[in-house]
């Protein structure tokens, strides 16, 4: 594993930014890394840097630099580091990677993209505030995110049912690494969502189920994302609905006897089969 900080970079574009503005600022500094933000804005954003130039001139660098110093001092980089030691031994990691611990627009918590060429990347945005019950949950799910992809390598165009399904066993990760039960307070955790949004999905699993297969084979597109896979809203009521759906079905999978490292290389399509085919 290589860590890389990327707290400097952004250091040097927040004072860039005085003088060439904050678009032009920001996309300089993607493309010091562009081999991640290429996946960021292909998998994540759905759309190109160029589509984002009000959200980039709306955020605060400095502030988000201030939360990542602050992140430093408190000794969560630190926390993160030995999380990820942990954690390749625990899944038997046995190649090369680019732990990046960086900062972005404060909108990506982590995210394992697909790289091109070389080393995955695992990465860990420190420009929101950490906390050691954070990490120990979110580093599991990017974890394996990135295992699957490099054993299962798929590149079939993903659709509503391929992130559900990839999104809801990187969320199980952390209930089954840490083994933890299966309730409103853990569900929430995992999530990352209050336990009154947690409780409300919860509840109305068998709805948002059927509301999901209705969609699921749409493309995922920046519409798919906001709908099923973006927390838009502090007090929406079923927030994420793609990470709970496939985090229901994959502790569903667990509690029939299926083995969970399993489905570290299990195809997409025998799991949308197992899981969405009804017939």
């Amino acid at each position: 594993m290589k860590a890389i900080h990327m707290i400097d970079d952004y250091r040097r574009m927040c004072k860039e930014a005085e003088y060439v503005g904050k678009f032009e600022a920001y996309k300089a500094y993607t493309q010091k890394y562009h081999g991640f933000f290429n996946g960021v804005f292909k998998y994540l954003y759905c759309q190109p840097i160029e589509n984002m130039r009000a959200m980039i001139e709306y955020a605060d660098f400095n502030n988000l630099l201030k939360v990542a110093e602050d992140n430093y001092k408190a000794g969560m980089v630190d926390c993160a580091l030995a999380c990820i030691n942990t954690l390749i031994e625990r899944f038997h990691v046995d190649f090369g990677f680019s732990f990046l611990l960086g900062l972005e627009l404060s909108n990506i918590g982590g995210c394992a993209t697909p790289s091109d060429v070389g080393d995955p990347y695992l990465y860990i945005g420190i420009d929101k505030p950490l906390s050691k019950e954070w990490i120990e949950v979110f580093i599991p799910h990017e974890v394996f995110h990135m295992l699957r992809y490099r054993v299962t390598k798929d590149s079939a165009q993903e659709t509503v049912f391929s992130r559900t399904i990839e999104e809801g066993l990187a969320s199980y990760a952390s209930l089954w690494i840490h083994r933890l039960e299966w309730n409103v307070t853990n569900v929430a955790k995992t999530l990352g969502v209050s336990e009154k949004q947690a409780d409300n999905l919860m509840k109305n699993t068998d709805v948002l189920l059927e509301k999901l297969i209705s969609d699921g084979t749409k493309p995922i597109s920046s519409e798919t994302m906001n709908e099923y896979f973006v927390v838009q809203y502090s007090d929406v009521e079923f927030p994420v609905i793609g990470y709970y759906v496939g985090l229901y079905l994959a502790h569903l999978s667990v509690q029939s006897g299926v083995d969970f490292e399993e489905f570290i290389s299990m195809p997409r399509a025998k799991i949308t089969d197992m899981w969405f085919n009804r017939g």
